[in-house]
């Protein structure tokens, strides 16, 4: 089981961004999400909905205990050309690839695109089942979990 603090800490590092990244997406201090994830504060409603939106999960998600956030692990870092031939190239970057807790033995990728964009893709093997911008990959990790 997961605590609220926890589950600030392990949702940010799995987005790769510092306690100071947060506060700014947030508009509060580095100091005010220092404090969450130590559990010496906890924040008021509103701010709780707002993490809420930043994160793309339900309010539920972040204020019960039962609720786990599974923390990504790094596994490997694979060369983009590994994936060519594929019709829609889009990814010109080596593929970061984590241990997301993925159901199907799928793997979460980190990239960018040709455009540079920041985007995640579930790959089962070699095969990319499905992707989008990283801001919106707890989603797409969601939908894929549920089956």
């Amino acid at each position: 089981m997961s605590t609220f603090s926890e589950k600030i800490r392990i949702l940010r590092k799995n987005r790769e961004w510092t306690q100071a990244q947060l506060a700014e997406a947030l508009s509060v201090s580095e100091s005010t999400v220092q404090k969450w994830e130590v559990d010496k504060n906890t924040p008021p409603v509103t701010e709780i909905k707002r993490l809420a939106d930043v994160f793309y999960l339900p309010v539920t998600s972040l204020v019960d205990d039962a609720v786990d956030i599974p923390e990504y692990y790094y596994l490997e870092t694979i060369p983009a050309e590994d994936f060519y031939p594929r019709p829609a190239a889009t990814d010109s970057t080596p593929h970061m690839v984590y241990d997301a807790a993925l159901i199907k033995n799928a793997n979460l990728h980190r990239f960018n695109n040709k455009a540079g964009e920041a985007y995640s893709a579930i790959y089962v093997g070699r095969d990319e089942r499905l992707s989008c911008e990283r801001g919106h990959e707890q989603g797409m990790i969601d939908y894929w979990n549920q089956g």
